[in-house]
């Protein structure tokens, strides 16, 4: 509630309270820390404090490859997680690289049409956008709304989603 009004001080001052706490009573390893240190990383990215926000995702990411391994759900949201902010600091190399880890093991782990290996395409999409390569991002961007389309239909909120993100990319090359 607080970082959504505004007030990322407040907000910054309870996760570090709640971080504390669990790392106290859980360990520095346990989920429940590691869900308080992304959480952390949220406020402090939207506050301005990438390279902070950097930091912990790249702890969190690291314990999660460590402790869940490679093809776990959580460690997925982690490479995604410290992809956004890397893209945000305009290192948009490091954050291709781990939303292609990510498509990968999640193609290998669910296949090619699961709603999240469709995600990990879009954000793949996304930092190609950003970085200049707009024809790859349509390439993925038509690829998933053709999934999209014959899987869940023309009227699904995430068929409409990948719509959306494909007229952007087509509008930023001029189409």
């Amino acid at each position: 509630v607080l970082e959504a009004r505004g007030d990322f001080e407040g907000a910054e001052q309870l996760h570090r309270e709640a971080l504390q706490a669990r790392r106290d009573k859980l360990g520095e390893e346990h989920p429940s820390t590691l869900t308080s240190k992304s959480n952390l990383a949220s406020v402090l990215e939207a506050s301005g404090d990438v390279g902070g926000a950097e930091q912990l995702l790249r702890e969190v990411l690291h314990t999660r490859q460590v402790k869940l391994g490679e093809d776990h759900p959580s460690t997925f949201a982690s490479k995604h997680n410290l992809a956004v902010v890397l893209e945000a600091r305009g290192d948009f190399e490091g954050a291709e690289q781990l939303h292609r880890e990510a498509l990968q093991a999640r193609r290998d782990k669910l296949g090619e049409e699961h709603p999240s290996t469709l995600t990990s395409k879009s954000n793949l999409a996304s930092v190609l956008e950003a970085s200049g390569d707009v024809g790859g991002a349509e390439q993925l961007l038509r690829e998933v709304l053709h999934t999209r389309q014959v899987k869940l239909g023309e009227d699904h909120p995430s068929t409409f989603a990948s719509k959306h993100n494909l007229a952007v990319v087509l509008e930023a090359r001029g189409d």
